[in-house]
């Protein structure tokens, strides 16, 4: 299997580069792109002021604003202080890695291929262990709900990990017990055909190697073996970089 590079789009105020990634032979259910960040203080940036903007809260029944606003604001806050120590140090250490995996990917996926990106789910959905659930999520023009798993590591490429534990949560059932909040969040539409077995993953990974091609030909060829046991609609893969 070979991949190919599209043409890089630069995004400045983002500070990162992305574009889509075409495997050979095509797989139709398994979709990638790669991420890059260039400028780390000015991700950061922006992933500050994407976290504390709550007015997503005030388009939810004024019951649900209750219950989403001290969580957001709690959560917030300590994302924020994770993002800033960054921005000062223009260092990346774990925490921040798996947030820059996550929200990259989202945006990737938004501009490559049209999603709309939720609120990051440590907003909404506390975590209470370290395998609460999905990272995050974003809805594609089909009007599916698709369930973002990222991985981070500062030595390896984490792909396998990344696939692997999406898998895991498809078996126990995680991503219908994301539903009781996607349901305020997404279009019904999204949510009715959740409910009918449609929906898609995302597996998110950072990329350390020099030969990203390489990365993604290996991560497709994982991607195509879940791609065969029909748990999922459609697969994506986001490298980032």
């Amino acid at each position: 299997m070979s991949v190919t590079f599209q043409t890089q789009t630069v995004d400045a105020v983002w500070g990162c580069a992305y574009q889509q990634v075409v495997d050979s032979p095509g797989l139709p259910n398994v979709k990638l792109c790669f991420v890059e960040v260039t400028n780390l203080p000015a991700f950061a940036a922006v992933i500050t002021r994407g976290v504390l903007d709550k007015s997503w809260i005030t388009s939810l029944d004024p019951i649900v604003q209750k219950a989403y606003d001290r969580t957001v604001t709690q959560t917030a806050n300590k994302l924020v202080s994770i993002f800033q120590a960054t921005s000062a140090t223009g260092t990346l250490g774990a925490d921040f890695g798996e947030l820059m995996v996550s929200m990259g990917s989202a945006y990737a996926l938004e501009k490559i291929f049209s999603h709309l990106r939720i609120p990051i789910a440590e907003l909404w959905k506390p975590k209470l262990s370290q395998n609460e659930g999905f990272d995050f999520h974003t809805t594609c023009p089909a009007n599916m709900v698709n369930f973002g798993e990222a991985k981070y590591s500062s030595n390896t490429n984490s792909y396998t990990l990344a696939i692997s534990q999406a898998e895991d949560f498809i078996d126990d059932e995680k991503h219908f017990r994301d539903a009781v909040h996607l349901m305020h969040l997404v279009d019904g539409n999204c949510v009715t055909n959740l409910d009918n077995q449609q929906f898609g993953i995302v597996a998110a990974f950072s990329i350390q190697g020099k030969n990203p091609d390489k990365i993604f030909a290996n991560a497709a060829k994982s991607a195509a073996t879940l791609a065969a046991k029909n748990k999922v609609t459609n697969i994506y893969l986001v490298g980032v970089r």
